[in-house]
């Protein structure tokens, strides 16, 4: 008999509050990432995510 497949745990999904939507925006206004070429715009989005996890909730 073939050994049994694990299974996986489903994620749980984070809710984002209208508060998380707003400075969200204002952090892709003051970086502008989708302006950038040249295969860096997932390097300024990286970015985007960086300061936002590290501000205060």
């Amino acid at each position: 008999m073939p050994p049994r497949p694990e299974i996986a745990e489903p994620r749980k999904r984070k809710n984002f509050t209208e508060n998380d939507d707003i400075l969200l925006l204002k952090q892709v206004i003051a970086d502008e990432p989708f302006r950038h070429g040249g295969g860096k715009v997932m390097d300024k989005w990286d970015k985007v995510a960086e300061v936002l996890l590290s501000s205060p909730a």
